[in-house]
């Protein structure tokens, strides 16, 4: 079972939530109603890492930091996601200072 951002196999995130995000437009009729043209429906995922080593987060930086377009690969018994993504990164903790160097991100991704 694989969690894939880009160029990077991610560690298991210990929270994850998939949120629908509807492109849609109101539109006005002649009778006086309104109604909802959804053009699209993308996907938001959050991905919640906790005590991630220095290694792992300077990899998750390095996709962060391409600023492009990136293929988001989820292959788990109870799901399955293949699609293109944009990064966020919404929260970055260091939780412990010091010689043990750990951080916690909430990574946010929407699909393009």
């Amino acid at each position: 079972m694989s969690w894939q951002l880009g160029d990077i196999t991610l560690p298991t995130p210990q929270g994850f939530n998939r949120e629908p995000v509807f492109i849609s437009q109101d539109v006005n009729t002649l009778a006086g109603s309104t109604k909802r043209d959804v053009i699209r429906r993308k996907y938001k995922f959050t991905l919640i890492f906790r005590k991630l080593t220095q290694a792992e987060a300077s990899s998750i930086l390095s996709e962060y930091n391409k600023n492009v377009p990136i293929r988001f690969i989820v292959s788990e018994s109870y799901q399955s996601i293949d699609t293109m993504v944009l990064m966020t990164i919404s929260r970055r903790e260091y939780n412990m200072p010091g010689g043990e160097y750990r951080e916690d991100f909430n990574i946010i991704l929407i699909e393009v």
